[in-house]
């Protein structure tokens, strides 16, 4: 799985978007990424320790954002956004 930054950027960044909005989809994609890469970290050190990857379980999650990282307006707005996208 290859995912260059510039693909990243480009799905994680609207520059109609306000800041905020921005913000929050930026740290959602860098979160998935991280966890991406402690997955993958896992699973070789499963292959290693193994030989094999039969057996292991899936350790990718889509991480929840925390409820405190928008404030209700801010939330607001990115529905309004949203909908005006038609999203």
């Amino acid at each position: 799985m290859s995912l260059s930054m510039s693909k990243l950027l480009k799905t994680s960044y609207n520059e109609a978007a306000d800041p905020e909005v921005n913000i929050a989809s930026l740290q959602r994609a860098i979160a998935k990424v991280k966890n991406i890469a402690n997955s993958m970290n896992s699973q070789s050190e499963y292959f290693e320790d193994n030989g094999t990857l039969k057996g292991i379980k899936s350790t990718i999650s889509t991480p929840k954002p925390k409820s405190s990282s928008l404030t209700p307006q801010q939330i607001q707005r990115m529905n309004e956004l949203l909908k005006k996208q038609g999203g």
